[in-house]
């Protein structure tokens, strides 16, 4: 009887045990998640932008500087943006572009003439190095081809002269991948369409340099030296004379059927 006691006792002790176990564990879980939700809460109300209005303190002053996205929206509506982008208007800019006094007027050559204009130049300044020492001084002069080399050969024309178009279109100039055509006047894009190859202008800096006499003229470089070829008009004449004859020679033997492919 006393051993059935005991052993009620002990179960009946286990099971107050679990039960004080339990209601220990769901209170704290109970508390881990008020003070979780509590945290979320916290951060759910941080994340909308609540604020603490915490006095003004000091003197206050009136901001009277235009806001800077006003100022830039204002300025862009003064803008002729239809006018800035418009394809065509940029097109005509280009194909009628004309460097801004820089054209350079030269005669038509009366004879032909190879001279050689002068590569030397002075310095107009002294030139020191980084401790400020002086390694040419003002006055020194020098060659300049013998620190530079010209690679191309530059023919000039004026590009309003059709008989130097000519010229220049059916010389040995023409297909020569070395040479720049460069005109003193004229329609460089109309030019460019005409022969297929790109037309550059010449401008005073060149002229300073190469002192062209007149024109067409042709420009290169041998060794150290630079040499200046003017074609006068009898050379001029030759070659557009000989595009003459070769068109009406082309002309007889095509009529003569001498240049039909089924001719035997």
């Amino acid at each position: 009887m006393e051993i059935n006691i005991k052993e009620k006792a002990k179960k009946a002790g286990k099971v107050v045990k679990k039960t004080v176990f339990t209601l220990n564990l769901i209170v704290t879980v109970i508390f881990f998640a008020f003070i979780v939700a509590l945290i979320i809460v916290n951060l759910i109300k941080g994340a909308q932008g609540e604020t603490i209005n915490l006095g003004v303190y000091g003197k206050t002053y009136r901001f009277r500087e235009k806001n800077l996205l006003s100022v830039i929206k204002n300025k862009a509506k003064k803008i002729n943006w239809q006018e800035v982008i418009k394809r065509s208007h940029i097109k005509r800019q280009v194909e009628n572009y004309q460097p801004y006094n820089q054209e350079v007027s030269l005669p038509t050559a009366l004879n032909t003439k190879v001279f050689e204009p002068s590569m030397y130049y002075t310095l107009k300044f002294n030139i020191r190095d980084s401790k400020g020492n002086i390694i040419y001084p003002k006055g020194f002069r020098y060659k300049i081809t013998n620190y530079i080399f010209l690679p191309n050969f530059l023919v000039v024309i004026n590009g309003d002269s059709k008989k130097q178009i000519e010229w220049f279109k059916h010389s040995k100039f023409r297909n020569n991948i070395t040479v720049m055509l460069l005109i003193t006047k004229g329609d460089y894009y109309k030019l460019e369409k005409k022969l297929g190859i790109p037309v550059y202008f010449y401008m005073k800096q060149l002229q300073k340099r190469f002192k062209l006499k007149a024109v067409p003229s042709v420009i290169w470089q041998k060794g150290t030296t630079i040499y200046v070829k003017q074609y006068g008009k009898n050379a001029v004449y030759q070659v557009i004379k000989n595009i003459k004859i070769h068109k009406k020679n082309n002309k007889a033997l095509q009529e003569s059927g001498l240049l039909n492919p089924d001719y035997r």
